[in-house]
């Protein structure tokens, strides 16, 4: 890796020329030829946040690299002046940079080696450079740690199934144990014409929806203990399930003392109406599941969309995998593994499980296990979904008066009111992330809320606020004397009233929740992955990288040139045109943490 601008030498005849080095230039026609060599492009190897190597010298045994010198780092600054990084947006803009730079490292096969804040040269805008690094030609000796499950399972790298099973295998549910055997969710309650019509609510419990809310809150309010279920799978439910496949002298010992096989469920449909419980696997792979091996038994009947039982196990895995399922399976995972059966949160959704509940003295060797206290994240295809449905909304719907108001600039009472409801609502609906609350109170200022504001809020300067310093730091100048400080801060990109607040920050909430319950519950990614050896969904990754750009036409998204001015100012390839850090910090309206 090379310094596009960068000189080399190497050394001649160190060892006869004792302590006089001469140095050798290697030309740059020969340095264009090794990075071809190499594959590499020269504006492909340049970072803003490496040092500015302006030699390199060869040695027999060494590599000296010779940079403009820096003398502060970012050690200093924790340790001595840890009011420079007084607020959170700070802090971000320095982890910002540093993980744009080893990305770059990455994304190219080089470890720095050496991270630490020691070794990150930091100058007065807050502008890094990494240096220190001791990377070794053996990278093989370094571990990259795989992807977790939980992120795999919501990029759509993994199926619905294979996710489940991992779960039931982290919960030490087992296969063949009738008390402990593996659970799905059923998806359709078998009544339609198509799997479609019988779509099941995964927000209740099949318990909550085969007993009722009326039985369930009595024995949470009568019983001698506060609860809704007892288990998930019980023994005599698995039973029942498999009928047709075990020995009746089996069916005496845990359904029926008495066998009477016109009493087992006839049909799917009956099947599910019967049931308190989940679905078992088998009914997502085992066709043979519904023929009998009683002669007084007759099979388990198939519902209507289905030709063969083989032909319903291939749909009913499909319907798994459906994008129905697929949106809001993170509700049934909260039910049945996750932070809806303890605490408030399952009282709320009548899902109290007694096993769970302390002062429990009996040992059981199965029951219900949580494996997570907090909420799990939604797959891939709830994400982006404000920025789909708003893209989806025809600028065509817009009123002949909504396109002269627009134009105009203007706002009327009846509007000016509705978008107060509007931003009422939003602020009841606020995330508890951090991010959405920093973001959300932002949009108000910088990223107004409506295309038809034209109102201006002066900032009041305060000694907890940078504002009152806005005149005073030092300004650089633009094309067009445009100065991004007061133009930040005064005019507001407009965007359109069908587009809320929440299409910026949707995403960012997505990946807070992953990551955070990715690292804290880093266990699931030790289990068994299986797949179903019936179906087998197509590759089908889900997008949860924030869109580029969002095409809503130019008659319907106004960004005032003195602001893409700053932008591009901001993005400039050379940094001496770029604003300072103090100059973004005080003239936008981001909140200060």
């Amino acid at each position: 890796m090379l310094w596009p601008e960068c000189k080399w030498f190497k050394t001649v005849n160190e060892q006869e020329q004792g302590n006089i080095l001469l140095l050798q230039r290697i030309h740059q026609q020969q340095q264009q030829q090794q990075q071809q060599d190499n594959n590499t492009d020269p504006s492909d190897i340049s970072n803003s946040n490496l040092p500015n190597v302006f030699a390199i010298v060869e040695t027999t045994q060494n590599y000296y690299f010779f940079a403009s010198y820096r003398g502060a780092t970012l050690q200093d600054l924790i340790t001595y002046n840890p009011g420079v990084l007084s607020s959170n947006l700070k802090k971000g803009f320095v982890i910002y940079q540093l993980l744009r730079v080893i990305a770059s490292f990455h994304s190219r096969g080089i470890l720095h080696g050496s991270l630490k804040a020691s070794n990150i040269l930091v100058d007065e805008n807050l502008w890094i450079q990494l240096a220190g690094m001791e990377y070794q030609p053996n990278g093989t000796d370094f571990a990259i740690p795989e992807e977790p499950l939980v992120v795999s399972w919501v990029k759509g790298s993994i199926s619905n199934y294979s996710y489940l099973m991992a779960l039931n295998n982290l919960a030490g549910r087992r296969e063949g144990d009738p008390n402990f055997h593996p659970i799905l969710p059923w998806v359709t309650d078998f009544s339609g014409e198509s799997v479609q019509d019988g779509w099941r609510a995964f927000t209740m419990t099949k318990f909550r929806i085969n007993k009722g809310d009326e039985q369930l809150d009595f024995t949470f309010d009568d019983g001698p203990v506060p609860h809704h279920i007892t288990d998930i799978l019980s023994d005599i439910t698995y039973y029942v399930y498999k009928a047709r496949r075990t020995p009746i002298p089996v069916l005496c010992q845990f359904v029926r003392s008495k066998y009477e096989p016109n009493e087992y469920p006839s049909s799917m449909q009956r099947l599910y109406q019967w049931t308190p419980d989940e679905c078992i696997p088998e009914f997502y792979t085992d066709p043979t599941i519904f023929k009998s091996i009683h002669s007084d038994m007759p099979d388990l009947q198939i519902p209507k969309w289905a030709e063969s039982p083989e032909d319903f196990i291939l749909k009913h895995a499909e319907a798994l995998e459906s994008e129905y399922v697929s949106a809001n399976l993170h509700h049934w995972i909260d039910l049945t593994f996750g932070s809806n059966l303890t605490g408030k949160a399952a009282v709320e959704a009548k899902n109290v499980a007694l096993p769970l509940l302390a002062g429990q003295n009996s040992f059981m060797k199965h029951g219900i296990i949580q494996l997570f206290k907090n909420k799990h994240p939604q797959r891939g295809c709830n994400w982006n979904k404000t920025n789909m449905e708003q893209l989806n909304t025809s600028p065509k719907q817009m009123t002949t008066d909504d396109m002269s108001v627009l134009s105009d600039s203007t706002i009327s009472k009846h509007q000016l009111q509705q978008q107060q409801q509007q931003q009422q609502q939003q602020q009841q609906a606020k995330s508890s992330s951090v991010r959405t609350r920093q973001t959300q109170e932002t949009t108000n200022g910088l990223l107004s809320s409506s295309p038809l504001n034209t109102t201006t809020r002066d900032r009041t300067p305060s000694i907890h606020s940078t504002a009152s310093s806005i005149d005073t730091i030092s300004r650089i100048s633009l094309p067009g004397s445009i100065e991004p400080q007061s133009t930040l801060r005064t005019d507001p990109i407009r965007i359109p009233m069908h587009f809320s607040d929440s299409c910026f920050i949707e995403n960012l909430d997505h990946y807070e929740d992953m990551v955070a319950f990715a690292a804290k519950y880093d266990f699931i990614n030790k289990a068994d992955i299986t797949t179903n050896p019936i179906y087998q969904p197509p590759d089908r990754q889900f997008n949860i990288d924030p869109p580029e750009f969002i095409d809503v036409g130019t008659s319907f998204f106004f960004v005032p040139p003195a602001v893409t001015g700053a932008i591009n100012a901001l993005l400039s390839d050379n940094w001496q045109e770029r604003p300072t850090s103090k100059g973004i910090l005080c003239a936008s309206s981001f909140p200060l943490m």
